[in-house]
C-alpha cells in the first residue's frame, strides 16, 4: 500500500491519515494482475491501515477458496493461496486442519471436499473497513 502525505482523514477511524488503504484488499487480485485493473485506495491511518494485514489474508483464503473453481484465472489463484499460506502458519494450519468429508457417488463414499472452519471475525473487520471506504 503506497504511503503518501495527506492532510484527508482517515476512511477506517476519522483520524489524520498518512497513508493510502486499498479497498477492496489488493491481495484478493493474484498476480500477475490484468494491465487495466483499477485498485480503488481511500485516505487511512498508518495504524488502521497496518493493522489490516492478517484480516486481510484471511479474508483472502475466504473468498479465493470459496470462490477458487469459478474464477477463469484458477491458476494464478490456486499459486497466490500457496503463497499465502507458506508465508503464513496460522492460516497453513487452519486450512490443513480441515475435515476431510466424504461424499457418496454411485453408493460408495469418496473423498470429497474439506472442510474449513475460520473465525469470522477478521472478516468482518475487512468487509466493515471496505464498506467504511467506500461510503
Amino acid at each position: 500500500m503506497a504511503r503518501t502525505k495527506t492532510t484527508e482523514t482517515c476512511a477506517m477511524c476519522g483520524c489524520k491519515a498518512s497513508t493510502k488503504d486499498h479497498i477492496p484488499p489488493q491481495n484478493l487480485y493474484p498476480k500477475p494482475r490484468q494491465p487495466n485493473l483499477q485498485l480503488h485506495t481511500v485516505p487511512a491511518c498508518k495504524a488502521c491501515n497496518n493493522g489490516a494485514a492478517r484480516d486481510d489474508e484471511e479474508f483472502k483464503m475466504i473468498v479465493g477458496v470459496s470462490t477458487g473453481e469459478v474464477q477463469s484465472n484458477q491458476e494464478a489463484v490456486v499459486t497466490s493461496l500457496q503463497a499465502t499460506m507458506a508465508a503464513n502458519g496460522r492460516l497453513d494450519r487452519v486450512i490443513r486442519g480441515g475435515k476431510q468429508l466424504l461424499t457418496l457417488d454411485r453408493g460408495r463414499f469418496v473423498p470429497g471436499p474439506v472442510a474449513v472452519s475460520f473465525e469470522g471475525l477478521g472478516y468482518a473487520r475487512v468487509v466493515e473497513r471496505m464498506i467504511r471506504g467506500l461510503y
